[in-house]
């Protein structure tokens, strides 16, 4: 019984061991218990093998699956990072693009902003230009009326001027015409004097010839034109050819018209 229960204890290691063989049942005797035995414990052996080897492959596919697992969620988690990686990429693509369209947005603004100030500034200064052109187009005006207003005082003044100096002419012509017709009434006088003086030597044909200024205003000589500015000029050279020529004073005023 002993022996026995050795054998199974040496089998039953064999098994644990992996190292059952034939030829180790071959050993014991045959046709024997303990070799009925030895088989039913090598039946059971060969299950317990079985299951072990079964557990092992068991614990392999599950300890691949396992990895298979661990690997699939690493690339799993790898590919959330990726896609997290990406994700935050793509927000921080996106916050630099509307971080530039704003940065373009105000730029924007300030360019108009600035447009709008230099357009004012130039509105301004058009303004300002246009309010000079009035004042100097006022002041030229103004400048233009005086000089007009000047123009026709000094206009007035000259005519005044010309008014009074051709009335201080005409009164001096009026004042010599009336000497110039008192000296020829002398002169007329005192020639009719001397001409019956001479009628009455018998010298008719002096009288005759002396009494017809007409026929002796051919033969004056030119007369010089009427100066308005010195006309004592005009007169006294007119009175001196008119007693040479012996006109009537009745006919100096024809003639001077004439």
């Amino acid at each position: 019984m002993v022996k026995a229960q050795l054998v199974k204890l040496t089998v039953t290691h064999l098994v644990d061991d992996g190292r059952l063989e034939e030829d180790v049942l071959d050993e014991l005797p045959q046709g024997s218990n303990d070799q009925l035995s030895m088989k039913c414990l090598k039946l059971e052996a060969q299950i317990k093998l079985a299951k072990i080897e079964a557990q092992n492959k068991q614990l392999e596919l599950e300890a691949q699956n396992k990895q298979l697992e661990l690997e699939a969620q690493n690339k799993q988690l790898v590919l959330e990072a990726q896609n997290k990686q990406l994700e935050l990429e793509a927000q921080n693509k996106q916050l630099e693009l509307e971080a530039q369209n704003k940065q373009l947005e105000l730029e924007a603004q300030n360019k108009q902003l600035e447009l709008e100030a230099q357009n004012k500034q130039l509105e301004l200064e058009a303004q300002n230009k246009q309010l000079e052109l009035e004042a100097q187009n006022k002041q030229l005006e103004l400048e233009a009326q005086n000089k007009q207003l000047e123009l026709e005082a000094q206009h007035k003044q000259l005519e005044l001027e010309v008014q009074h100096k051709l009335e201080e002419a005409r009164q001096k012509q009026a004042e010599q015409t009336r000497q110039l017709e008192i000296q020829g009434q002398k002169a007329a006088d005192s020639n009719i004097e001397e001409q019956i003086i001479a009628a009455g030597h018998g010298n008719t044909s002096n009288i005759s010839g002396s009494n017809n200024p007409q026929s002796r205003i051919n033969k004056y000589v030119e007369l010089p034109m009427l100066n308005e500015e010195d006309p004592e000029f005009f007169f006294t050279h007119f009175s001196k050819t008119a007693f040479s020529m012996n006109w009537l004073v009745d006919q100096w005023v024809a003639i001077m018209q004439s």
